[in-house]
C-alpha cells in the first residue's frame, strides 16, 4: 500500500481480506463471491487440499491489477484502478480477474497427500510441485484460460489474441515446445507462451477429454525426481508431447490471405513493434514499443529517415490536437513503488520539438482543456465493468472514444458545448465488431467531401466468427448544418476492408490516396503502404446503441449535484450494510509474523552497497517472512555453509598488486560459513533496511557487517527514467584489512580475535544516480541510454584513528571522498539490421569512473559487441535452453596509484586530488568477453536465467594476463 492507513480485516470460510476504508466496496464485492469461486475451482481441478488465502486490497494505483503469489504465503494482491485494454477479455472486470487468480491458486496447489503433509511441516504454501518443478509457465496460464473458455471469458474467447498463432503458421515459424514453455524471452515471448499455452491446453482437453487432463494435472502435484512436464505427459497420455504439439500446430486455422501488393515504407526494419500511427503537418508519427520511443518521419526534412522525438514507455494512447501541432501522450508511470502506477497525460509540441503544458493552448482555454479531454469520459461516473479507450479530439468542442461493457464495443461522441452524446456500433458479416484503436483523419481529401464538412474516424477490427487478421474500417461523420452548436456530428456511412493480408492492416491511415499501416508479423512489425485502389471495401451497418453511458459534465448543474449526493448517501448505507453482514476487525500482523517461505540451497553470501543481498548456491537455506501482506515489511533469515562463490580468476604473469587483490578475494571467499538477518520496511516513501552478516571459517577468520540504509527512487516522466538516492551507514569488523595493498601494516588475523582486536571501520555512503537505460529493439544485447551518478563516502578507519590517537570528539573521518561515474549505451555504430537472429549493428558501451575506487583515479572502458545472436533454442534431452550469446571486445585504460605511498584523496583538501593525479601510472588493457545465457526449462525456473561471463584480459604495459569467469543469477 502506498500510503499508511488504518487496515481492517474480514474473513470468509476460505479467505481473509485486508483493506482500508477507501476499499470497502471492493472488499464487499470480492467477499460475496470469493468462496464460490474457490469451491468451483476445487471442483474443476479435483483438488481435495483445503487452504486459506489472504486477499490484500490497495487503492493506491491507477491501474487495475490482481495477482496471486504463494511467496511467502498464499495471497492475492488487488490494486484497484482502471482496466487496461488487454483486460477486456474479462467482461466483469475486477471480479473476473479475481476469479482468474483464485483458479491459479487452486490449480497450482494441487498436491499429493505426501506433499500436503510436507507443506504443513516445512515447505510452506510455496511448496507447489505443479508450479515449482513440473508445469511450465505456459501450462499454468493455459489451464486457467481453458477452464474459463466455456464461460466466454479469457484469452481464448477473443480472436485479437489468437491471430498471433495464425500468423506464426502463415510464416512457417513453428516455435519449439521449449519456447512455448516460457523460456523464449524476446518478443513475442510471454505473450506467445500465454496464448499458445492456453490454446494447447484447450486442444489437449478437447482431444482426450477433461478427465485425462485432470489425471495429468494430479500427477504433476507429486514429486517426480528427474521427471518433468514432458515425461509426466507421456506417462499419462502414452504419447510424446512434442508430437502432440506438432498436431496442434496443424490444427490452427488459416485465413484466406490475398497476394500482398504493398511496399515497405522503410527498406528494411525487423527490430520494431509499432503502434498509434498518424500523419501530421510535420510528418508521420508513431510509437515504437520495442525501442521505447516516439519517432517521426519528417516530410519536409532534407534527411529522409526516421527521427527520434522522445523516449516513451507503456504508452496507452497517442493522438493529436485538431491542428496537428500537439501530440497528446497518455502513458503509465511507475510511482516510487514498483507495483503502484499512475496514468499520466502530457503534451508535446511537434513544431518546437519539446514538451509543453496545457496553457500553451490559449485558443482552447474556454472550451477544451487537456484535463477535460481525459476526464470527459472519466472513470468516476462509470462502474468497473466499463472501459474507455482511444480518446481522440474531433474539434475544439467534440471528443470521441471507444467504450467496452461486457465485451461489447461502442463508439461514443460527446460535444462539450451542446452536451449531446451519441453511441453506436458497427455490424458486418452478421456480427457486432470489436473495434480497437479509434483515430481521426482530418477530412476526406476531396473538394466535394470538404464542402460537406465530413470527417473520418478509422478503426481496427478482427472478425470473431471466422479466422481473420486485423483489418481497417472507416466511419464517416458529418457536421449538422442546422445545429445550434459547432461540432455536432452524426455518423452517416461505414465501410470495412473485406480482405485479409499477412500481418493484418493495423493502425492504418489514409494520406495522399494511399493507406499506410503496420503489419504485425510474428517476431516484429513492418511499416507498409499501398494504393487505396488495391484494396476492396464493403459497406457496414451503423447501429444506434440503446445503452446509455453516464458522462461527467463540465458544469455542476443542480440535478447533477443532487444525483452525486444521493450516490454518496447510497454508498454510506451500503457500507453500513456491509459491516452488518461481515465481522470486521482491526488488522493484527502478529499472526503472520513467523509465516514465511523457505529457499533451500540459496543462503545469503554477502550484503553490500551495490547489490544489497547476494544469494549464492550452497548448503544452507534462507527463510523469508513478510508480516505485512501489503509488502511493506520483509525479514530475511539465512544460514549456510560451503557457499560457492560465483566469481573465479586466474592470473598469469601477475603483478604484485594483482596478486594481493586476488589473495584478498580468495580470503573473502574462504569464509564460507555465514549467518544473516536482514529486514526491509517500505511503508514510507523511502525503503529503510537494517541487517547484519557474520561470515567465518574454521581457521578463525571472520567478517562482520552491520548495515542501516535508506533508499528512495523517483520517476522522471517516462517509466525507465529514474533518480535514485541512497544513504547507508555500515560498521565492519574483519580479520582482513579493507585495503589489500597494506598487508605490511595490517596483516591478516586468525584464531578468532575479539571484535575490538579486529580491523574495524565505519562508513557513511550517500549516492545519487540518474538512469534511462533500456533495451533497444528485439534483443537485450542492444541497449540505449545514459546512467550517471556520484558517490560521497566518509570513512572512519578505527584502527588508524587509534594509532594516530584521534579519539577526540567530534571524531573526524579519516577520509571523505567524492566519486563519479557514467555509462553510455549506444545501440548501433553501423546502421545494420538483425539478420536471422544475428546482431549486426555493433552496439557500443562507454563507461568512465573518477575517484570511484581507492587505488584508481580514473578508469575508462569501451566495449563493443563483435558477435551476438539470439539463439532461442535448446536441448530437449537435458531441458536446457539458450536464449543468446554475445562476444565482446574492448579496451580499458586506468590511472592507478599506490595506496601505500600516496595519501588518499579527500574533499577537505583538494591538493590531495592533485597529488594523486600527479603520481598516477597508466595501466591499460585489451579484453574479449563471452557472455552466455542459459535457462533450465523446469517449472517456474523456465523464466529464470544463469548468465556466464568468461573474460580474457591482457594488460599492455605489465604483460599481465587475467582469465576470469563469473556467474549471475537473474531470478524473476
Amino acid at each position: 500500500m502506498g500510503l499508511p492507513r488504518k487496515v481492517y480485516s474480514l474473513s470468509t470460510q476460505y479467505f481473509d481480506f485486508l483493506f482500508s476504508k477507501e476499499s470497502t466496496r471492493t472488499a464487499k464485492a470480492l467477499a460475496d463471491k470469493a468462496d464460490n469461486f474457490y469451491l468451483q475451482a476445487k471442483k474443476d481441478f479435483e483438488n481435495d487440499y483445503d487452504f486459506k488465502t489472504l486477499v490484500v486490497i490497495s487503492p493506491d494505483s491507477d491501474v487495475l491489477s490482481v495477482r496471486y503469489s504463494p511467496v511467502p504465503y498464499n495471497r492475492i494482491i488487488v490494486y484497484e484502478g482502471k482496466k487496461q485494454l488487454e483486460q477486456e477479455v474479462f467482461s466483469a472486470g475486477l471480479l473476473d480477474l479475481f476469479r482468474y487468480e483464485v483458479i491459479r491458486a487452486v490449480s497450482q496447489s494441487v498436491k499429493s497427500e505426501f506433499v500436503q503433509k510436507a507443506s504443513k511441516i516445512i515447505g510452506g504454501d510455496s511448496f507447489q510441485p505443479v508450479a515449482l518443478m513440473n508445469m511450465p509457465f505456459s501450462f499454468l496460464e493455459g489451464a486457467i484460460n481453458a477452464n474459463l473458455e466455456e464461460d466466454g471469458i479469457g484469452l481464448l474467447n477473443d480472436n485479437w489474441n489468437l491471430q498471433i498463432l495464425m500468423q506464426m503458421k502463415l510464416e512457417n515459424i513453428f516455435p519449439s515446445l521449449m519456447q512455448l514453455n516460457g523460456a523464449m524471452d524476446i518478443y513475442p515471448g510471454e505473450k506467445f507462451s500465454q496464448i499458445a499455452g492456453s490454446a494447447f491446453c484447450a486442444y489437449i482437453q478437447q482431444r482426450w477429454g477433461i478427465e485425462k487432463f485432470l489425471q495429468f494435472w494430479a500427477e504433476s502435484g507429486k514429486i517426480h525426481f528427474f521427471k518433468m512436464n514432458k515425461w509426466i505427459f507421456e506417462q499419462i497420455y502414452g504419447q510424446q508431447i512434442e508430437e502432440v504439439w506438432n498436431d496442434f500446430l496443424e490444427s490452427i486455422p488459416q485465413p484466406q490471405v490475398i497476394e500482398d501488393n504493398s511496399s515497405f515504407f522503410f527498406d528494411f526494419d525487423n527490430d520494431s513493434v509499432y503502434k498509434f500511427l498518424m500523419h501530421t503537418p510535420y510528418g508521420f508519427v508513431w510509437y515504437d514499443k520495442l525501442k521505447q520511443e516516439v519517432d517521426i518521419y519528417d516530410d519536409y526534412s532534407n534527411i529522409k529517415l526516421r527521427q527520434f522525438l522522445f523516449l516513451a514507455a507503456d504508452v496507452t494512447n497517442l493522438y493529436t490536437t485538431p491542428d496537428g501541432r500537439y501530440l497528446i501522450i497518455s502513458y503509465i508511470r511507475k510511482a516510487n513503488r514498483e507495483n503502484l502506477k499512475k496514468n499520466i497525460t502530457e503534451l508535446y509540441d511537434l513544431k518546437e520539438r519539446a514538451f509543453v503544458s496545457a496553457r500553451h493552448l490559449p485558443e482552447w482555454k474556454e472550451n477544451l482543456l487537456l484535463e477535460d479531454v481525459e476526464n470527459a469520459f472519466g472513470r468516476e461516473d462509470f462502474s468497473d465493468e466499463i472501459g474507455i479507450y482511444s480518446k481522440t479530439i474531433l474539434d475544439k468542442n467534440t471528443v470521441a472514444a471507444l467504450f467496452c461493457k461486457n465485451n461489447q464495443w461502442f463508439t461514443g461522441i460527446y460535444n462539450y458545448t451542446s452536451g449531446s452524446r451519441q453511441y453506436f456500433q458497427i455490424r458486418y458479416c452478421d456480427e457486432i465488431l470489436k473495434i480497437h484503436n479509434l483515430r481521426r483523419i482530418d477530412g476526406l481529401k476531396t473538394k466535394q467531401a470538404a464542402d460537406k464538412k465530413r470527417s473520418l474516424l478509422l478503426f481496427d477490427f478482427i472478425l470473431q466468427n471466422e479466422a481473420s487478421f486485423a483489418r481497417t474500417g472507416a466511419l464517416i461523420l458529418e457536421k449538422l448544418s442546422d445545429s445550434t452548436y459547432e461540432g455536432d456530428y452524426v455518423p452517416v456511412e461505414a465501410f470495412v476492408l473485406d480482405q485479409d493480408f499477412s500481418g493484418g492492416i493495423n493502425d492504418g491511415i489514409i494520406f495522399d490516396d494511399k493507406l499506410y499501416y503496420f503489419a504485425h508479423k510474428f517476431n516484429c512489425d513492418e511499416f507498409r503502404y499501398t494504393d487505396i485502389k488495391n484494396l476492396s471495401y464493403s459497406p457496414a451497418e451503423i447501429l444506434v446503441a440503446d445503452i446509455v453511458f453516464p458522462l461527467k459534465s463540465l458544469e455542476k448543474k443542480p440535478e447533477i449535484v443532487q444525483k452525486e449526493n444521493q450516490q454518496k448517501e447510497n454508498q454510506k448505507k451500503e457500507s453500513q450494510l456491509f459491516l452488518e453482514n461481515y465481522e470486521i476487525s482491526k488488522y493484527n500482523p502478529w499472526g503472520l509474523m513467523f509465516k514465511g517461505d523457505w529457499k533451500p540451497f540459496f543462503p545469503v553470501y554477502d550484503i553490500n552497497f551495490e547489490k544489497e543481498l547476494e544469494f549464492h548456491p550452497g548448503l544452507g537455506v534462507t527463510f523469508q517472512t513478510q508480516s505485512d501482506p501489503f509488502a511493506n515489511n520483509k525479514i530475511f533469515l539465512s544460514a549456510g555453509a560451503m557457499i560457492l562463490p560465483l566469481e573465479f580468476t586466474k592470473l598469469f604473469n601477475g603483478t604484485e598488486k594483482s596478486k594481493e587483490e586476488l589473495k584478498a578475494q580468495k580470503n573473502f571467499n574462504d569464509k564460507d560459513i555465514a549467518f544473516c538477518a536482514y529486514a526491509v520496511n517500505s511503508s514510507t516513501p523511502a525503503d529503510i533496511s537494517l541487517g547484519g552478516l557474520y561470515k567465518f571459517n574454521p581457521d578463525g577468520e571472520y567478517d562482520f557487517k552491520a548495515i542501516l540504509r535508506g533508499k528512495l527512487e523517483l520517476p522522471c516522466r517516462m517509466t525507465f527514467r529514474r533518480i535514485k538516492m541512497e544513504l547507508m551507514e555500515a560498521f565492519t569488523g574483519s580479520t582482513s584489512y579493507w585495503d589489500s595493498h597494506q598487508k605490511d601494516y595490517y596483516p591478516d588475523l586468525t584464531n578468532w580475535p575479539s571484535l575490538t582486536d579486529s580491523y574495524r571501520s565505519w562508513q557513511s555512503i550517500f549516492s545519487v544516480e540518474y538512469t534511462n537505460l533500456h533495451q533497444y529493439g528485439l534483443s537485450p544485447l542492444k541497449k540505449m541510454g545514459l546512467e550517471t551518478g556520484m558517490l560521497i563516502t566518509a570513512t572512519w578507519d578505527l584502527n588508524l584513528m587509534e594509532l594516530q590517537q584521534q579519539w577526540r570528539w567530534p571524531y573526524s573521518p579519516t577520509q571523505i571522498n567524492l566519486g563519479m561515474y557514467a555509462l553510455v549505451e549506444i545501440p548501433y555504430i553501423m546502421p545494420f539490421q538483425n539478420y536471422k537472429g544475428w546482431i549486426l549493428s555493433f552496439p557500443l558501451s562507454l563507461s568512465a569512473e573518477l575517484f570511484y575506487t581507492n587505488g584508481t583515479a580514473l578508469k575508462t572502458q569501451s566495449k563493443m559487441l563483435l558477435l551476438g545472436k539470439e539463439l532461442q533454442t535448446g536441448f530437449n534431452k537435458i531441458n536446457i535452453y539458450f536464449p543468446r550469446f554475445g562476444l565482446y571486445g574492448g579496451y580499458e585504460v586506468a590511472l592507478d596509484y599506490d595506496t601505500n605511498t600516496i595519501v588518499l584523496p579527500d574533499l577537505r583538501d583538494f591538493t590531495r586530488f592533485y597529488d594523486v593525479l600527479s603520481n598516477c601510472y597508466m595501466n591499460d588493457s585489451v579484453f574479449v568477453n563471452l557472455e552466455l545465457y542459459t535457462t533450465p526449462v523446469a517449472g517456474k525456473f523456465a523464466v529464470d536465467q544463469l548468465v556466464t561471463n568468461v573474460t580474457f584480459q591482457y594488460y599492455l604495459r605489465t604483460k599481465e594476463i587475467k582469465l576470469s569467469c563469473n556467474f549471475e543469477l537473474l531470478i524473476k
